[in-house]
């Protein structure tokens, strides 16, 4: 059996549909933690840039969509990516995404929902490991890493195939939301 086969039929694929009753409101820009082995990133979500593709994020980490998945495409000095169910950079949620252009740019540690082509995204996101100007105005910046960029570079420094894809899987342990203080 070849190794995408045996990763969709994991238990990933078996993902529950991401219930609707799930907080996706916020007034304010959450912090979500990603626990990993190589350290815990810390991303802001920018709903007041981003609102729909920031809703689709947290209502992914809120349902524990994530949990388990991991980065399954490493390019250092260009990007880390994860949130396919199946590993393999095929999957997602089931359902895509509207465009949405938050004029945020790709800079080290911006964080953009990935597509599978022009305008089809759903679940697979990337951390920028140095500016991408030319992402720009193909892809929208939802968040950005505030803490843990060492544990990025960490990630973006393993050894991987020419495709990129990481010869041990480096995964996305938890992602939870960081609660506010005061």
């Amino acid at each position: 059996m070849k190794a995408a086969e045996e990763k969709a039929s994991t238990s990933h694929e078996k993902k529950a549909p991401v219930s609707q009753a799930i907080k996706t409101d916020y007034d304010y820009n959450p912090t979500v933690v990603v626990e990993t082995d190589f350290g815990n990133i810390e991303i802001q979500v920018f709903f007041d840039k981003s609102p729909e593709h920031s809703k689709n994020f947290m209502k992914l980490v809120n349902s524990g969509f994530y949990d388990g998945l991991i980065f399954h495409r490493v390019i250092p000095g260009f990007v880390i990516q994860g949130g396919d169910p199946y590993g393999v950079g095929t999957g997602g949620p089931g359902y895509y995404l509207p465009v949405e252009k938050s004029g945020l740019h790709h800079e080290t540690g911006s964080i953009a929902m990935a597509q599978s082509a022009q305008g089809v995204s759903g679940s697979q996101f990337f951390i920028c490991m140095a500016p991408q100007p030319h992402l720009d105005k193909q892809f929208n910046v939802f968040a950005k890493v505030t803490s843990g960029m060492e544990a990025a570079n960490k990630i973006a420094s393993v050894s991987r195939d020419k495709k990129g894809k990481p010869s041990e899987d480096v995964v996305m342990k938890k992602l939870y939301e960081k609660k506010p203080t005061g």
